[in-house]
């Protein structure tokens, strides 16, 4: 049998380790809560910065529209002041071929301001996706670092 001296160091050791256990617990929580108000705010950050990338395509449009609108209305007045001088002076295959040049200007400025904003809206696209993977990854990391729990034995 055992003596009472035994029991009773048995019994502090075993008191011992789960006091150890329960610290280690207690510090394996409060260094996972870190993390996860880690992620948290890595969360929030990619959120503010999808947001802000969501108002710059929405400005870009705001932009193109204005500009295109802008480039229409500067090619009726140019466009109109080619067609009179055409019609004064000239007729015929040539005049329709000065006409068409104008209007092919106008066309051509229009659709650069339009693959502007594609590329511009493509590039904020590409921006989101980049910062939600980065996010992720980070995430990952945190959670690969977390400490793990101790188990009981």
């Amino acid at each position: 049998m055992c003596s009472p001296a035994a029991a009773l160091a048995g019994g502090q050791v075993a008191l011992q380790t789960f006091g150890n256990f329960l610290g280690q617990k207690s510090q394996a929580r409060a260094a996972q809560a870190t993390l996860d108000a880690q992620a948290k705010a890595a969360i929030t950050e990619m959120n503010w910065k999808i947001m802000d990338l969501e108002q710059e395509r929405t400005d870009a449009f705001d932009h193109a529209v204005a500009d295109i609108s802008n480039t229409r209305l500067n090619s009726l007045q140019l466009n109109s002041g080619v067609k009179a001088a055409v019609n004064e002076t000239m007729s015929g295959r040539t005049a329709n071929l000065l006409v068409r040049s104008a209007e092919g200007d106008t066309a051509r400025a229009v659709a650069s301001i339009q693959d502007n904003y594609d590329r511009k809206s493509n590039e904020v696209d590409l921006n989101k996706e980049r910062a939600v993977l980065s996010t992720q990854a980070y995430i990952q990391n945190l959670n690969a670092s977390a400490p793990r729990m101790p188990s009981r034995l």
